[in-house]
């Protein structure tokens, strides 16, 4: 598969550095390996950095950064971890550790492009919990397979493909990746969202929902304001 566009190769080639957000979970471990390929196929692989970002909220928290970096080391990929605590008053956690990741992010040079593992459905469910949530078009237009961040330009490489298309290309590459349980708690409203309404979803309307998140997508692209 081709994950990269045209013009995405482009930016990835021009680019003085490539980060991967690298949790070691299914998403970012496949975003990290396609990434890395075709960094290999042009000869730019050494301006890919894995970026790991360790919240300490876990008991499990030490052993993910270190199956991370021997992931990377295995692969010969440059890895760098940020340990990083968060302070949840007044916005939750999950609004707090996005701040933490975002002021990493920015840390970065101009030239710098970032590549997260979002997918498609991450696009319903972040559209899905803005809904619930009371939000306007421009809230309702999700994410973008490119946007930028800054002076930077961010990638979603898996942008068009659902959970279970990431899992089975895992499997056929034979990569781990790590699970963190949390994300089964739906106490929780966007594990709820993950787990429970979207696979419904999926499972009846595949592709009216890949027809919604391609208008999704152009909706985004075209608001002004």
């Amino acid at each position: 598969m081709n994950y990269f566009t045209d013009q995405e190769k482009n930016i990835l080639a021009e680019a003085s550095s490539v980060v991967v957000g690298f949790s070691g979970g299914a998403d970012s471990s496949l975003a990290l390996h396609i990434t890395n390929d075709y960094l290999k196929e042009i000869h730019a692989s050494s301006k890919l950095l894995a970026l790991h970002i360790n919240h300490m909220a876990q008991n499990d928290s030490n052993i993910w950064e270190k199956h991370c970096e021997d992931m990377c080391t295995a692969a010969g990929i440059e890895f760098e971890a940020y340990q990083k605590q968060v302070d949840a008053k007044g916005e939750g956690f999950e609004a707090a550790a996005r701040k933490v990741r975002q002021e990493i992010f920015a840390s970065f040079g101009a030239n710098t492009v970032i590549v997260l593992g979002h997918h498609l459905d991450d696009q319903v469910e972040t559209v899905l919990f803005r809904m619930l949530r009371g939000t306007g078009m421009k809230g309702l237009s999700g994410m973008n397979q490119m946007s930028t961040f800054g002076d930077k330009i961010v990638l979603r490489p898996l942008f068009t493909l659902a959970k279970s298309d990431i899992l089975e290309r895992l499997d056929d590459r034979g990569i781990e990746f790590i699970t963190d349980s949390s994300n089964e708690d739906n106490a929780y409203s966007r594990n709820y969202i993950r787990n429970l309404i979207i696979p419904k979803i999926l499972e009846r309307c595949r592709l009216e929902v890949r027809i919604l998140h391609v208008w999704l997508s152009w909706l985004g692209s075209n608001l002004t304001y």
